[in-house]
């Protein structure tokens, strides 16, 4: 998984503070997300315009993971063509049933807790009040431009996402707005590491164990625990830090200067994910690169 993205509390949600999560259900994506998370994913009404192969994986995904509540919009009458991408159509729909009718009595099935209804007719600017989120597929650029700014100048803005998909190929773009914090840059497990000795120089030098590379990056930002010798460092407080020496063998991470040095005892330093401001441009700047 990537990175998770603390985009939920810039975009509209709905007001459901009484509604209680179903831990049962939900458990592996509250292991996942956390509660909190989890708590506004299940406020948030969203909008999805195109419900060919891209749209509708996009709605059962998005449907079990539990969100208030899923617009499905697509008006075209589903044809011939539709039912190697959309697996909800069947032959009685072709011809006589748009894609979203098509398609709605068995996304409403797949979880009780999400209201799933459609949109008849163009899209307006009225039907976004209360959505936290839009996804276009299968749009033109120029509707796309037009409802990116749209969804971008609300107050508070709607989440856009724009994708497609083209045989082997594919393409995504993601506007919440001028900016956003990012929790988790890459979606992976902290780092850790075991400390064997931290030597005199100022600032001070971490040596970590020689037999495991410790996989740290100038600039992460760590935390040390049962540091022997040195137990100022076992502050709980996050340092910044600067990595020296080979890619194999010993590694060094920079620390502040304590006054004194221990060799041969141990302790811990971990990675700690910090909170990263991220700035968006608009879609319109992006098609004109």
């Amino acid at each position: 998984m990537l990175g998770l993205v603390d985009i939920l509390g810039h975009l509209c949600i709905l007001d459901r503070s009484e509604t209680a999560i179903d831990t049962n259900l939900y458990s592996r994506q509250i292991g996942t997300f956390g509660m909190e998370t989890m708590g506004k994913l299940i406020q948030m009404k969203v909008l999805i315009s195109g419900l060919r192969g891209l749209g509708v994986e996009v709605a059962k995904n998005l449907i079990l993971a539990g969100p208030a509540m899923v617009i499905l919009h697509d008006d075209s009458i589903a044809e011939q063509r539709d039912l190697g991408a959309n697996f909800y159509l069947t032959e009685q729909d072709v011809g006589s049933r748009t894609r979203a009718e098509a398609s709605l009595k068995q996304l409403s099935e797949l979880n009780p807790y999400v209201s799933v209804r459609t949109h008849q007719g163009p899209l307006t600017e009225e039907l976004l009040s209360g959505v936290s989120l839009v996804v276009f597929s299968e749009t033109s650029q120029s509707e796309l431009l037009r409802w990116n700014e749209v969804c971008r100048t609300r107050n508070p803005p709607v989440g856009f996402i724009a994708a497609d998909c083209f045989g082997l190929a594919a393409s995504v773009f993601v506007d919440f707005g001028e900016s956003f914090t990012c929790r988790d840059k890459d979606g992976e497990e902290p780092r850790s590491a075991i400390v064997s000795g931290v030597t005199l120089e100022s600032p001070g030098t971490v040596h970590t164990h020689q037999d495991r590379r410790h996989g740290f990056n100038d600039g992460d930002w760590v935390v040390f625990r049962e540091v022997q010798g040195m137990t100022q460092l076992n502050d709980g407080k996050p340092r910044q830090i600067k990595v020296t020496g080979t890619p194999s063998g010993l590694k060094w991470v920079k620390v502040p200067f304590f006054g004194f040095r221990t060799r041969g005892h141990t302790g811990l330093v971990g990675l700690v994910e910090i909170c990263t401001w991220i700035c968006r441009v608009r879609g319109s700047r992006v098609c004109a690169a």
